[in-house]
C-alpha cells in the first residue's frame, strides 16, 4: 500500500534517521529492522520492549528504540501507545506520539487527515 504524502515519513528509514541524530526515538509494533539488533547489542541504541494490548484482546510485541541519553524519554511513547490501543481515538494524543518520535507538524497533521478518512 502506498501511503499519502506526509504519512510515515520515517518509514524504513528510521535507523539512518538515528544513527545521524535526526530521531531520538523509533517505534515499531511486531516487526523491526533486521539490522536493528546489531546495534542494539553494540549498545548504539537502547530499547523498551513490551507487549501492548490491541483489539480483540490480542497482545502484540512493541519496541522502542532510543538513543543514548533518552531512556525516560523512550517511556512516554510507551503510555501512550499503550492508552491508544485500548482507549478511544484521540487528536491530540497521536500529535503527542507523533512529535515524541520526530514527525513534523505537517507531517502529523497529514496523518490525522489520513485517518479521519472513512474507509
Amino acid at each position: 500500500m502506498t501511503l499519502p504524502p506526509g504519512i510515515g515519513p520515517h518509514e524504513g528509514h528510521e535507523i539512518a534517521l538515528m544513527r545521524v541524530g535526526a530521531k531520538r526515538l523509533a517505534l515499531f509494533v511486531e516487526i523491526w529492522p533486521d539490522n536493528l539488533d546489531a546495534f542494539l547489542s553494540e549498545g548504539i541504541f537502547g530499547r523498551l520492549d513490551f507487549a501492548s494490548p490491541a483489539k480483540h484482546g490480542i497482545r502484540v510485541p512493541v519496541r522502542i528504540v532510543h538513543a543514548p541519553g533518552h531512556e525516560v524519554e523512550a517511556a512516554l511513547p510507551r503510555e501512550l501507545y499503550e492508552e491508544a490501543t485500548i482507549a478511544p481515538f484521540e487528536a491530540e494524543r497521536e500529535r503527542r506520539i507523533g512529535r515524541l518520535l520526530g514527525y513534523g507538524d505537517d507531517d502529523i497533521e497529514a496523518f490525522l487527515e489520513h485517518v479521519a478518512r472513512p474507509r
